[in-house]
């Protein structure tokens, strides 16, 4: 029972998708870790389900729309929320103490609009094409990947503010929790498309140690926004390279 309760809260912390409430307890946090690559499964899977049917019912350029559209209903925007105030805090040029008050802000900046909407728009692109120049599968198996890699974040960077559900995870978690999600995902895409899969996690291994080193360097360590923000641009460069990789 424990470990469904932990299911439950990685569905309610990762998305807005309705499922059974269960009391708060601090090891059903730490658990859920564990099961952030099968939200990524079950986000995947209703989107591109969803993306089948609107794709009978209107032409590509709508169809990407409502996908992306659902895709944040989904969500709650929450990632997007987290993008915004990332870009808006690093890109101030002020110094780490006023980028930190700027991120927690909860006024919008011009720059986070501005990247909020490349990334919708780079979404929509991906989307058009999914089942052309990128096979149906890769939605499901980039949104594993990534979720995945949120997990690589909180376990080998430090969490810069002195309290939060990231200070909470490090000092609550350890490395098995990593690994055996590892495992997860591993098992997950390989199950799906061995070599799309593969190449999606060694993709997003990259990135987030790319991301994690060069947030860290300029803040101290990972903050919410910044793994919201983790979420946002790693599936768009996982979806790119992969495109590159395959299809060129």
């Amino acid at each position: 029972m424990r470990q469904l309760y932990s299911f439950f809260t990685a569905v309610q912390f990762l998305t807005r998708i309705p499922c059974p409430n269960s009391e708060f307890r601090s090891e059903y946090m730490v658990n859920s870790l564990v099961y952030y690559p099968v939200v990524g499964l079950i986000l995947g899977t209703i989107l591109t389900v969803a993306h089948l049917g609107f794709k009978v019912l209107f032409p590509e350029s709508i169809t990407a729309a409502l996908t992306t559209t659902l895709y944040v209903i989904l969500t709650g925007g929450l990632h997007l929320d987290g993008l915004i105030d990332t870009v808006d805090g690093l890109f101030s040029n002020r110094p780490k103490s006023q980028v930190m008050e700027i991120m927690k802000d909860s006024r919008v900046g011009a720059l986070g609009v501005i990247a909020a909407i490349i990334v919708f728009l780079i979404k929509y692109s991906i989307f058009q094409n999914l089942g052309q120049n990128i096979p149906l599968t890769g939605l499901i198996i980039v949104l594993i990947a990534n979720r995945w890699g949120l997990i690589l974040l909180i376990t080998f960077f430090p969490y810069v503010r002195k309290e939060g559900l990231g200070k909470f995870f490090q000092t609550k978690s350890n490395k098995m929790f990593f690994l055996v999600s590892t495992l997860i995902a591993l098992i997950l895409v390989i199950l799906i498309e061995w070599y799309i899969g593969l190449l999606s996690m060694g993709i997003t291994a990259l990135f987030a140690w790319l991301y994690g080193k060069k947030v860290t360097a300029t803040l101290g360590g990972m903050t919410g926004d910044t793994y919201g923000a983790f979420i946002e641009l790693s599936e768009i460069i996982i979806f790119l390279i992969l495109t590159l990789i395959l299809f060129t």
